[in-house]
């Protein structure tokens, strides 16, 4: 038996058959069109055929436009790899069947590369969020030191409070509880988050500290501000700051 040819695609392939929106691979049903050699009405009139649960159709299919030769606006879609999967298993032929081998490869090869960069900024956000928590140390030390000029029996542990307020503020967590290793489970974009709930409260702290404030109000100013960040901008679960949010493709739709 003769060695089997592994067939590799570059770069610039996967760039051409895939592009990124908000950290997902996708395509297009007229670039689908295109590489399958197919009209893309008939594309158009494939998806819409398709025998998919709505949810399924929503989460992987979403209509967006584009401008032909003559400057006109016409439909299209986007579609994610799940949904290419779908609508590509009703294509036979040989050429067909080379043309889906170097989808999924191109698919694969851009969600590694998603995965690489997605790795690569939570390092960067570790990093930068242990200056900021740094900065954070060092502002509630002020306001402890604050707090007992104005009450010289103040003892109250405010790093624990305020770190309890941004976690509860920002993250679905077991039973109210997090874990040891609680950081380490954070992505990218959820440490970006702890870090701007973290300079809001250093904010507050030498804001309201330079106007006297009393140290009781401080506290709770900060946590309000944390807490109304935390809502603008949603909990979700310690690791997917994607998890129960709408579905990118299906906003656009």
């Amino acid at each position: 038996m003769g060695k089997r040819k592994v067939v590799l695609y570059g770069e610039e392939e996967v760039g051409r058959l895939i592009h990124v929106v908000r950290e997902e691979s996708r395509t297009t049903s007229l670039l689908v069109a295109e590489i399958f050699g197919k009209r893309h009405d008939h594309v158009l009139r494939d998806i819409e055929k398709l025998e998919c649960s709505d949810g399924f159709r929503l989460l992987n299919f979403g209509e967006s436009s584009y401008l032909n030769e003559q400057n006109k606006t016409q439909p299209m879609y986007e579609m994610t790899r799940d949904g290419f999967s779908f609508l590509a298993m009703g294509f036979t032929g040989k050429k067909a069947a080379a043309w889906k081998e170097k989808y999924i490869y191109c698919f694969n090869r851009m969600e590694q590369e998603i995965r690489r960069l997605a790795d690569a900024d939570r390092i960067t956000r570790r990093i930068e969020g242990k200056v900021v928590r740094r900065e954070l140390t060092d502002a509630i030390a002020a306001l402890e030191e604050y707090a007992r000029r104005q009450n010289p029996e103040h003892s109250s542990a405010y790093y624990v409070k305020f770190s309890n307020a941004v976690n509860k503020s920002l993250f679905i967590l077991e039973q109210g509880k997090m874990a040891k290793n609680f950081r380490d489970l954070l992505d990218g974009i959820q440490l970006l988050h702890v870090g701007s709930a973290e300079s809001i409260i250093i904010k507050v702290i030498h804001d309201e500290m330079a106007k006297e404030t009393d140290y009781h109000t401080i506290y709770f100013l900060a946590k309000d501000k944390v807490n109304a960040f935390g809502e603008e901008i949603g909990q979700t679960p310690p690791g997917n700051h994607k998890a129960l949010r709408p579905s990118p493709i299906a906003l656009e739709a």
